[in-house]
């Protein structure tokens, strides 16, 4: 199932995506949670059904769990990534909260 387009409307307009993670740092890190918020995501923690969304980070040590989950559940998954300004001082180097993110529906292609 692809995920919804969105057009010139705020995402808020578009009304909340729930959002499930299994990866602690979508819930600790404020930056990404508001960037997650601002573009109509709705971060929950649980058990997602068939239509909501699995974030995963890219190609994480944890990303596997949320696909697993994906897989178990047919909810559709959400690969979430730095933007490429971030390339510059990755975030597992520094330590440092993504200045940016890309949403995809796809995994990360290397």
């Amino acid at each position: 199932m692809p995920l919804p387009k969105l057009d010139d409307t705020t995402a808020a307009e578009h009304g909340s995506r729930r959002l499930f993670a299994f990866n602690g740092g979508f819930f600790w890190q404020k930056r990404l949670r508001r960037m997650l918020s601002l573009a109509g995501y709705d971060l929950r923690l649980g058990r997602p059904k068939p239509k909501d969304l699995i974030a995963v980070w890219g190609q994480s040590p944890t990303s596997g769990r949320g696909a697993a989950v994906a897989k178990r559940t047919g909810a559709r998954t959400l690969y979430v990534e730095d933007a490429l300004l971030r390339s510059v001082l990755p975030g597992r180097a520094g330590q440092q909260p993504p200045i940016g993110v890309m949403y995809r529906p796809q995994g990360p292609t290397f």
